[in-house]
C-alpha cells in the first residue's frame, strides 16, 4: 500500500515490479500512512484482541503474559490523544478493503520501541488480520527493519 508523497522504499518497490513485469502491467502505488504512529493505530479491534499474535504463539502463553485480557484501549499507552488504537485502520486501511493488492510495505515500528514485547505480538496479528480482511490469504507484506539504536 503506497500514493501521494512516496517514499523511496515504496517508489523502488513500485518500479522494480513494473520492471519485472517487463512494463506490460499498470502498476498503481497507494500510500496510507501517518508518521509517528504506533502499530495498534493501523490495526483493527479483532488484530489488537488477537489472543495467538497472528498464529505466532500458543493461545495460554498470552493468557499467561496477560495481554488477552488486557482491553482495548489498555494496548495504546502512550498514543498521542488525537490519534487512539484502531482510528487510522477505520479512516485510512478499511475504507481500501475493496482494492486488490499484490503487497503492502510496512515502514514503522520506532513508535513501539518501548515495547517490543507487545510489538512482536501485534505486528504479525496485524498482518494476518489485514490478509483476513482483505480476502488475500497470500498478500505478501513486506517491511523494513529498523536499526536497534
Amino acid at each position: 500500500l503506497c500514493y501521494s508523497v512516496f517514499s523511496a522504499t515504496c517508489y523502488f518497490f513500485g518500479r522494480d515490479l513494473y520492471q519485472s513485469m517487463n512494463g506490460t502491467v499498470p502498476i498503481g502505488l497507494v500510500v496510507a500512512s501517518w508518521g509517528g504512529q504506533k502499530v495498534e493505530t493501523f490495526s483493527s479491534a479483532d488484530a489488537l484482541v488477537d489472543p495467538t499474535c497472528g498464529g505466532t504463539r500458543p493461545f495460554h502463553s498470552i493468557v499467561n503474559e496477560g495481554y488477552f485480557e488486557r482491553t482495548l484501549w489498555d494496548l495504546g499507552l502512550d498514543v498521542p490523544d488525537d490519534v487512539h488504537p484502531i482510528q487510522l485502520w477505520n479512516a485510512m486501511i478499511h475504507p481500501l478493503l475493496p482494492m486488490r493488492f499484490t503487497a503492502a510495505l510496512w515502514y514503522q515500528g520506532e513508535a513501539n520501541s518501548g515495547d517490543p514485547t507487545g510489538y512482536a505480538c501485534r505486528f504479525p496479528a496485524m498482518i494476518v488480520d489485514w490478509r483476513k480482511k482483505f480476502n488475500l490469504p497470500n498478500l505478501e507484506f513486506l517491511y523494513v527493519q529498523l536499526a536497534a539504536f
